[in-house]
This record gives C-alpha cells, sequence and structure tokens, in this order.
C-alpha cells in the first residue's frame, strides 16, 4: 500500500521585459520587415502544378424536407442511404480541377491553364460549375487581400498596426528551429479585418502557416462567415540552391447567409431559409523555383484551355498530391452514381436544368 506524501511548492515569479509592454507587436515588426525576403512573388519566376476541388453543400435544412415528396427529399435519402450522410446538409456540387501554374516577374507574365476537370456527371452540373466561383487562394504577403467585391487588411499589411492586436500564443522547436504562434485580432470592432493565428520560423521571419476567419462584424453582403487556411513547404530554389517557403496549400470555407436565392431560386416568403456553404482545397505540387526549363514550361501553357479535360482514375490519384479524398467526399460520389441510376431524379433534374439554361 502506498501512503501519500503531500509537500508545498515555493512559488514561481516569472518576469518579462519591463521595457516591452507589447512583445507581439515587437515581434511582428520583423516579421513585416522581412516581408521581401519572404513573399514568394519575390522569385523570378516559378511554375506548379495545382489541384483543387471544390464543394458546394445546402445546410441548414428543415427536418421536414427529409420526408417530402419533392427532388429535395429524394435527394437527401438517396445520400442518406448511400452511406454516412448528415440529414441537415446535402452536397449540391462537387469538382476537382487541375491547371499548370506559370508566373514571371521580369516578362509580368502569369499564366493559368486548366488540364484536367471532373464533376459528379450529373445533370445539374451543366449549370451549377458557375459556383466554381466561390473559390479562392491568397497570398498573405500582399497588403490586402480580396473577398469578392471587398478588400480586407492582410495580418502582413505593411501598416498593419492601425488594423490588428498581435499576441504570443505558444512556441515549439521543429527540426532545430524556434517556432512561434502568434494570435492577431481587429483592433477596431467593425474593421474590415481578420482573427486567427500565423505560425513563424523565428530564423528567417517566414511563415509557416496561416489560419484565419472573417470578423463576426465584418459587413460582407450575403455573408456569414470565411474561414482561411495556408500552409507553406520548403522547396529548393533552383538558382541558389537553397530551400525556400513557398504555399503548398490552400483551404477555405464561405457560409452564406442565404442559399437557393443565390442560384436564382425563388423561396417563399416566411420558409425556413437553408445556407449555402462553399468548400475549397487547393494543393500545390512540381513547384520549380528559377528554373532554367521555366520559359520552356511556359511556352507550353497555352491561354487557351485544354480540349480533352476528362482524365483516368490514375491519373487523380497521382496529381491530388498524397491529399487523398476523405470519406465524406468519397460519399458524395456514391451519393451520385445512385442519383444517375434513378429515372425519377434524371428527368425532374433535366426539368430544372432546362429553366435554368434554356436548354433539353
Amino acid at each position: 500500500h502506498m501512503k501519500p506524501t503531500a509537500q508545498a511548492l515555493e512559488a514561481v515569479v516569472i518576469f518579462g521585459n519591463k521595457g516591452d509592454k507589447e512583445p507581439g507587436k515587437r515581434y511582428m515588426e520583423k516579421v513585416i520587415a522581412h516581408k521581401k525576403f519572404n513573399d514568394p512573388d519575390r522569385f523570378k519566376s516559378y511554375s506548379s502544378r495545382e489541384y483543387l476541388r471544390h464543394e458546394i453543400d445546402i445546410s441548414n435544412l428543415d427536418e421536414a424536407a427529409v420526408y417530402g415528396k419533392g427532388l429535395k427529399a429524394l435527394t437527401i435519402n438517396i445520400y442518406r442511404n448511400s452511406g454516412p450522410g448528415d440529414a441537415s446538409l446535402l452536397p449540391l456540387y462537387f469538382s476537382e480541377n487541375v491547371y499548370d501554374i506559370y508566373h514571371s516577374n521580369s516578362s509580368s507574365v502569369d499564366r493559368k491553364n486548366l488540364i484536367a476537370k471532373k464533376t459528379l456527371g450529373l445533370e445539374t452540373d451543366k449549370f451549377l460549375w458557375q459556383l466554381d466561383k466561390f473559390s479562392f487562394s491568397f497570398n498573405i504577403y500582399r497588403n490586402w487581400l480580396p473577398i469578392f467585391n471587398q478588400t480586407f487588411a492582410s495580418p502582413l499589411n505593411d501598416n498593419a498596426f492601425n488594423y490588428y492586436n498581435y499576441f504570443f500564443q505558444d512556441s515549439d522547436v521543429v527540426n532545430n528551429h524556434k517556432i512561434y504562434t502568434i494570435r492577431f485580432i481587429p483592433k477596431e470592432k467593425y474593421e474590415t479585418a481578420f482573427s486567427g493565428t500565423l505560425v513563424i520560423n523565428d530564423s528567417t521571419f517566414s511563415i509557416k502557416k496561416v489560419q484565419m476567419h472573417l470578423s463576426p462584424t465584418a459587413n460582407l453582403d450575403f455573408i456569414k462567415d470565411v474561414r482561411y487556411s495556408e500552409e507553406y513547404a520548403l522547396f529548393v530554389d533552383s538558382a541558389t540552391k537553397k530551400p525556400e517557403y513557398m504555399p503548398s496549400k490552400y483551404s477555405s470555407i464561405v457560409q452564406f447567409e442565404t442559399g437557393l436565392e443565390l442560384l436564382g431560386i425563388p423561396v417563399p416568403p416566411g420558409k425556413k431559409k437553408v445556407r449555402l456553404t462553399s468548400v475549397n482545397t487547393t494543393v500545390v505540387g512540381n513547384i520549380n523555383i528559377n528554373s532554367p526549363m521555366a520559359a520552356e514550361f511556359a511556352q507550353k501553357i497555352k491561354k487557351e484551355p485544354t480540349s480533352d479535360l476528362e482524365k483516368p482514375e490514375a491519373y487523380w490519384q497521382q496529381n491530388r498530391f498524397g491529399d487523398s479524398l476523405t470519406q465524406h467526399e468519397k460519399h458524395i460520389y456514391v451519393m451520385a452514381d445512385s442519383l444517375k441510376k434513378n429515372r425519377r431524379y434524371s428527368f425532374d433534374a433535366k426539368v430544372i436544368n432546362m429553366g435554368a439554361t434554356g436548354f433539353w
């Protein structure tokens, strides 16, 4: 039998630097001062391949819709019966895209060419493809970040201290490098700014990861919330042979205040409003910085889109760059296969498509 022994610990008092009342601000001054050494756009040229998947969901569904007789109830039940579906959520659109990207500072060239595209193969894809415009990605080092029709101050804005307060949140050591996590919040309640965290490499003051969301008081029409994250990884600069941080993954979630109205579908007054949610993930691979083959690669990227966009499954496995589909995303494809086999859905979807496009 073990006997308990109590022992009082002496008080430990930790003193900060009395002359520095805002250590987060002082540290961010160094990060912002090093922007020109860390901004990916500083390179003479770079090329990459981007894999983007884009999902549109209808959320906030009324439970009664599940037991109705309309097309919505049919679709929800097929979604639920084809796997572990959420009754309050209905995937409306899903696509995967692969782009070739080329950027050159010397010749002021930015090229982006779609080389592969995959959708659910449903009739509704023919008019819902326009929802791809709800996907976006940023360069966090720029002063201003555009979201639809407004611009928001980046946490790395040259005048960031007019918009943000910064606080140390955490520290860590990764591969013998000190890593700091800085939390930032808007300085004013109604500021066009974000709240979130920056993960920073202390030796170079370069960003490793940013996670942020729109301020709840930000005035953005039709938008309930925007969440965004950006991750960086090391890639070798062909000119200097040194590893440099470049964006490797972008993720965004946009929650709209409304839903069907954005698609041009009228909703009766007093009816519970569904909401539209846009979920986007972009993974970057095959990054070449200042490659001597960059000019030749640029010539291969044409302005007109590639005609043959359909690719076999093996192609998609390779070009997702290790970022495989989630169980939820795999379930969407299973749902789509079930819908395509349903006669009633196929006919009703054609009617809806004709109403939206004018074509049968």
